[in-house]
């Protein structure tokens, strides 16, 4: 029609690279073909973060494995291994808080700092004026762990949490630890 007409714009020119002269093979993506073991770490580090960011409460980690098998995720080999995994984070007496349909949970929280800089937690729970802040980690333990958490704990509390308390969970290790300011 005669208004389309009108409305149209029109390229009168518009810069066009070879696509030859801009590609580029490169050696460090191999492992995306042959995972390394520390690359198969890390995936199943990021696996577990993802079903744990989908459990609000300890009820809710059947559904989610569930889900994670039926999108294909995960096979029946490895569910006995992460169910038993998830259920240990979720059951483990100092974090059932956690997980408790009492609390007002947040699963990977978002907290910028003064300087604009983006934290983001694993979970952080509320129960009245004690806040749980819970970090899950699935490879070797590093000092830099507690300071994560401490760094966390000391955000919360300048927002005005009034107790506040940390918690690793290194979860291939079945091992948790409490940190505090």
């Amino acid at each position: 029609t005669k208004e389309d007409l009108i409305n149209t714009v029109s390229l009168t020119n518009y810069l066009v690279t070879p696509w030859r002269e801009r590609l580029q093979v490169r050696s460090s993506g191999m492992e995306f073909f042959e995972p390394t073991q520390q690359r198969k770490k890390i995936n199943f580090g990021i696996f577990v973060h993802g079903i744990l960011s989908k459990v609000r409460i300890a009820g809710d980690v059947v559904v989610a494995i569930e889900n994670v098998f039926r999108s294909g995720e995960l096979s029946g080999a490895e569910i006995i291994e992460v169910t038993e995994l998830i259920q240990w984070v979720v059951n483990y007496p100092q974090l059932e808080a956690c997980f408790s349909s009492l609390s007002v949970c947040k699963m990977e929280a978002i907290l910028f700092t003064t300087d604009g800089a983006e934290r983001r937690i694993d979970r952080v729970a509320t129960q009245g004026n004690r806040t749980w802040v819970l970090d899950y980690k699935t490879g070797v333990a590093t000092a830099k762990d507690e300071e994560q958490v401490k760094d966390y704990m000391k955000l919360l509390k300048a927002m005005g949490k009034q107790e506040v308390v940390g918690y690793l969970a290194y979860v291939h290790e079945k091992r948790c630890v409490e940190v505090k300011i």
